[in-house]
């Protein structure tokens, strides 16, 4: 497994060189980079610099779209997401350019709602279907750019069965698009380990939540939190990346 670490946990360290000295320096052998606003203004100044810097950065996200974005019934928030994560996708093969499936991957956060009817408008049926149509759209794009795609399961709200989203992934049915196994979220939802047992080879990444981001200098605690799912990782010789994020 790569050990990676959310950029946004990170503190302000002059552009992408300062952030991966930053994580290195904590025992990181990646970088997640979550952009914002901010970033997206830098989009092809980052793009150039990722070719530079290409083997440390792992993951690429985003803090302005999520899961609930592409589920939304208002179409121009759906229409938003889904060319934010394409950009994404497009920059992932910075610096990479091969025949070969690109090393980065793409992650779909899935930000915690306790009821659908709290984060989304409309029925829990048409949240489903509009979920599975941006990801049908952005499945193709990821199979065009040959960068890996990975959905966060959330913590409520849509998706609340890891039988339904292996099902939503399974009829994706593409070798681009897969899970990015949380087990804080599925631990509110049901038995963690019976989630990741179910969601099996499906699961490209693992982003595992920390509480306070002072937590980061004894990274040895978090792993404690999720020495169950660390040990079932480490005997299925799990090589995809494991993203440290701040988030209860």
């Amino acid at each position: 497994m790569i050990k990676c670490i959310n950029s946004k946990a990170l503190d302000e360290a002059g552009g992408l060189e300062g952030l991966l000295g930053k994580a290195a320096a904590r025992g990181f052998e990646g970088l997640e980079l979550s952009f914002g606003k901010q970033e997206e203004a830098a989009g092809e100044d980052l793009a150039e610099q990722m070719g530079k810097w290409g083997g440390g950065i792992v993951v690429l996200t985003t803090s302005d779209f999520d899961l609930f974005s592409l589920a939304e019934a208002d179409g121009s928030v759906r229409q938003g997401a889904i060319e934010c994560f394409g950009g994404l996708l497009r920059m992932a093969v910075g610096g990479q350019e091969s025949e070969k499936q690109c090393e980065r991957m793409v992650v779909i956060g899935a930000y915690e709602r306790q009821e659908v009817e709290g984060g989304l408008r409309g029925s829990y049926e048409g949240a489903f279907n509009r979920l599975f149509l941006g990801l049908e759209e952005l499945a193709g794009q990821a199979e065009e750019w040959g960068v890996r795609l990975a959905l966060e399961n959330p913590g409520g709200g849509l998706l609340l069965s890891p039988l339904e989203m292996r099902d939503l992934i399974d009829e994706i049915n593409s070798g681009y698009v897969g899970i990015c196994f949380n087990p804080a979220w599925a631990g509110r939802l049901g038995d963690r380990l019976d989630w990741m047992r179910i969601f099996g080879q499906r699961i490209f990444a693992v982003r595992l939540n920390f509480e306070r981001w002072d937590k980061l200098k004894v990274l040895e605690k978090i792993d404690d939190c999720y020495l169950d799912v660390i040990e079932k990782l480490t005997k299925k010789g799990f090589d995809g990346p494991v993203i440290y994020k701040p988030g209860a």
